[in-house]
């Protein structure tokens, strides 16, 4: 079980860790792995996301991201602050009622949060 891994690590450091431990995947040995960095839980083959101990979503990241209702849109000012969060500068928004666009790209963190907003979190 390797815990928070990368956690303070240099960036240059983070791209060598997950070298050896994709190498080690590759090479079938099991890989356990907590973190909070959901852009590193995205290279894993199947994830479990946990909020207040309690299971949100577990399954390939693409099956967690699939199963979210609706879709999740960037915006300059969000409609409803109770279904936006920021991301760097700009605003992400939820946007539950309505249909997923080809355009509209989804990120794991981006399922995370909604989930979360889903489960009555934040």
């Amino acid at each position: 079980m390797l815990d928070e891994l990368t956690t303070g690590v240099d960036p240059v450091s983070r791209v060598g860790i997950w070298r050896l431990i994709t190498g080690a995947a590759a090479e079938g040995a099991a890989v356990v792995t907590a973190t909070s960095y959901l852009d590193e839980a995205e290279r894993a083959t199947t994830v479990l996301l946990l909020h207040r101990g309690h299971t949100l979503a577990h399954g390939s990241p693409q099956s967690v991201i699939d199963g979210v209702a609706g879709t999740v849109v960037d915006r300059d000012v969000p409609d409803d602050r109770d279904t936006s969060w920021r991301r760097g500068r700009r605003w992400r928004q939820w946007l539950p009622h309505e249909n997923r666009d080809s355009d509209d790209v989804i990120t794991l963190e981006d399922a995370a949060i909604v989930l979360e907003l889903q489960a009555g979190g934040r």
